[in-house]
């Protein structure tokens, strides 16, 4: 995955700007929470907004470049934030239990790892949240990739990128590959690369936030609190602490 995201990085904001919808679903979902964690921060966009709303965040990603923005754009704002290169699958270590009272996990961030290891980051979801926290995740909806065989996805094009993403859905059911092409038009360059994601349908994730202690457990379609269904673009999870 790293090498997948390190290519990405310096281009990240311009391929996955942030959007009102995700800021206003945060802000909402985490209204009343203080102190909040974006495990797999990117470039910290969503979470530096969050802290305008004032909310205490820190964040963490496994690339060190988007790390390094993120710390950047906090202190060009002039927002208290703080970042660190850190992995889902080793949170135990980097923060006491309890600290914070929201957690969220977004950008399809949880597919890059295997179900298993999927399943034991919920378990540390629930470890650093305080009773009554919340809990964020979104992933696109697997259930319409695999059920209804999509091998692409619609192409992300502005003024200065075109991002093509395919699916090689044939080593389904283990995995499957997903096959990107970042077109940058002021370099003229183009960056293409494989990377084995690890499909979760909606139930999966489901499952496995009753299984870490979560309770009230809500999923959508969308940022904009669409319905989950089979023809969902995403999948949405809010869920609290018991």
């Amino acid at each position: 995955m790293s090498a997948f995201y390190e290519s990405m990085a310096p281009y990240y904001d311009l391929v996955f700007p942030v959007q009102k919808a995700q800021i206003d679903f945060a802000a909402d979902a985490f209204e009343g929470k203080e102190r909040l964690l974006d495990a797999g921060c990117a470039t910290g966009s969503l979470l530096l907004e969050l802290a305008k709303g004032g909310h205490q965040v820190q964040g963490f990603d496994l690339d060190e470049e988007m790390i390094r923005s993120a710390r950047q754009k906090a202190l060009d704002a002039g927002i208290e934030a703080t970042f660190q290169v850190g992995n889902l699958t080793e949170m135990s270590p980097s923060w006491p239990m309890g600290q914070f009272d929201g957690l969220i996990c977004v950008g399809n961030t949880l597919v890059h790892l295997n179900p298993e290891a999927a399943s034991s980051v919920f378990q540390g979801f629930g470890q650093k949240l305080e009773k009554g926290g919340r809990l964020v995740v979104q992933i696109l909806n697997y259930d319409r990739i695999i059920d209804d065989e999509v091998d692409t996805l619609p192409p992300i094009d502005n003024a200065h990128v075109t991002f093509t993403r395919t699916y090689d859905l044939s080593p389904l059911p283990h995995h499957l590959d997903f096959h990107t092409e970042l077109y940058v038009k002021a370099e003229d360059r183009r960056i293409e690369n494989t990377v084995p994601l690890y499909p979760l349908r909606c139930h999966d994730l489901i499952q496995a936030a009753h299984a870490s202690g979560f309770r009230e457990v809500a999923t959508y379609g969308s940022f904009r609190k669409d319905p989950h269904s089979a023809t969902s673009y995403a999948c949405v999870l809010v869920a609290e602490k018991t």
